[in-house]
């Protein structure tokens, strides 16, 4: 019986997208054969004219993308080199893979030398695949962005009290001000910080206000104990060491 193999040997080329590598359908945890790895590094190659087929990268970087040891890497890339497919340059600040005759993988062949060796187009396959791919593989819809009110009625910690709520409100409208309104997951996950801190939160949110941030960060000079609490002497040094700190010293 005829060997098929044999009787099918691949011919000619066949168009290879370079998001290919990005989609969730060949998306594996398993390290690169050789041949994925060849194909990796010709769809990463520059396809710029001044630096054809030149693909720039770091030996700890690249073993990490081919999921490889480093001395496997380097052994790969010498026989690449011996094979006479691309010249390696080492730099201080990392190397430099050149593809040699690199047009010659770039698709750079006329449509009447694609028919004469009877090319398969596998675009419209392709892009099937990709199509049903994204529909298997659909990601969650984004979260829509909540309006101040939206932000009031939701759950709030236990621990929140009137000024905590009160700073939640102040928040939410800030943030609605700069174009940047409230998302549902993102919120619950900041909240969520605060949960039984609600005087952090407070100092925290006038503190990101007043600097102009569109995040929420903690006020480093904020101290759990109430300024009731404190004495006239740790009131006037805390008061100092704020304004210092909104002058630009580094407390």
């Amino acid at each position: 019986m005829p060997d098929p193999v044999a009787i099918n040997k691949p011919k000619g080329f066949v168009r290879f997208f370079r998001e290919e590598f990005t989609d969730p359908l060949f998306n594996s945890k398993q390290s690169f054969s050789r041949l994925e790895a060849w194909l990796w590094i010709l769809s990463h190659a520059s396809i710029e004219a001044e630096t054809l087929g030149e693909f720039q990268y770091t030996e700890r970087g690249l073993a990490k993308i081919f999921q490889w040891p480093n001395p496997t890497l380097r052994k790969f890339i010498k026989q690449l080199e011996a094979l006479g497919r691309v010249e390696a340059k080492s730099k201080q600040k990392g190397s430099t893979i050149v593809v040699i005759n690199f047009d010659s993988y770039s698709g750079s062949v006329s449509k009447k030398e694609a028919e004469s060796k009877q090319t398969p187009d596998l675009t419209i396959i392709t892009k099937e695949i990709r199509t049903k791919n994204k529909i298997t593989h659909s990601r969650k819809p984004k979260s829509k962005p909540l309006t101040p009110d939206e932000v009031m009625a939701l759950a709030l910690p236990h621990s929140f009290g009137p000024r905590a709520k009160e700073a939640l409100e102040k928040w939410a409208k800030y943030k609605h001000s700069l174009n940047s309104p409230l998302l549902k997951e993102s919120w619950e996950a900041e909240i969520a910080e605060f949960e039984n801190e609600p005087r952090a939160f407070v100092s925290a949110v006038n503190f990101s206000i007043r600097k102009g941030y569109k995040g929420l960060f903690r006020d480093k000079s904020f101290s759990p104990v109430a300024r009731e609490d404190l004495s006239i002497q740790q009131r006037t040094a805390l008061q100092a060491l704020k304004e210092l700190e909104e002058e630009g010293w580094s407390i």
